[in-house]
């Protein structure tokens, strides 16, 4: 998407990612330049997912614009300590959420769904030279997010393809959503 370009309402997938390849919040764009259309996204009966690595941005954005309910805040981290997570934290946002790929370390994410983080995303690292997610990690989330009712996604395990379910036994192939969810093909979305 780019802000020459207007959104479509009526488009035919129940869940449309804002920026799938990019930063709906990169520094590159006007700081508003997404809040004409935040009136059509709140019309639409679909589910607006922003994942940005600049959740600084997002954030600042969701201070000067409210985000319809179905307009959800992500950010992707690479480590439990980014400081993304932060500013995850204090986006208004209905929904909050983190997409935590490759998954290189295990995370305590008590402190986080105390914050208000509401679903969760997990998975192994894809590609030709992946390193191998430690299913111990994985099963510690899945026990964690259990534990307080936050749903987790895990979208795959370290393999040379994505999204393949590989070494992840049944009990921890977990594809939740948060309640509410109007959106009934969010897996579709690649």
């Amino acid at each position: 998407m780019s802000p020459n370009h207007s959104l479509n309402p009526d488009a035919s997938l129940a869940a449309l990612a804002a920026s799938n390849d990019a930063t709906t919040f990169t520094a590159t764009l006007p700081d508003d330049w997404l809040a004409p259309e935040l009136p059509v996204m709140a019309a639409s009966p679909h589910l607006w997912l922003f994942l940005t690595k600049r959740p600084d941005r997002q954030r600042a954005f969701s201070l000067r614009h409210e985000l319809p309910s179905n307009v959800w805040a992500g950010t992707s981290i690479t480590s439990p300590q980014d400081q993304r997570l932060r500013h995850l934290m204090r986006t208004r946002a209905t929904v909050r959420w983190v997409s935590y790929e490759p998954m290189l370390a295990a995370v305590d994410w008590r402190p986080w769904f105390e914050q208000g983080l509401n679903w969760l995303i997990v998975g192994g690292e894809s590609g030709p030279e992946f390193t191998l997610m430690d299913l111990s990690w994985l099963a510690d989330t899945v026990e964690q997010c259990r534990a307080v009712g936050v749903p987790l996604f895990v979208k795959q395990d370290s393999a040379r393809r994505p999204g393949m379910k590989g070494r992840i036994p049944d009990e921890l192939w977990v594809r939740k959503y948060p309640k509410g969810d109007p959106c009934r093909r969010l897996s579709d979305l690649r």
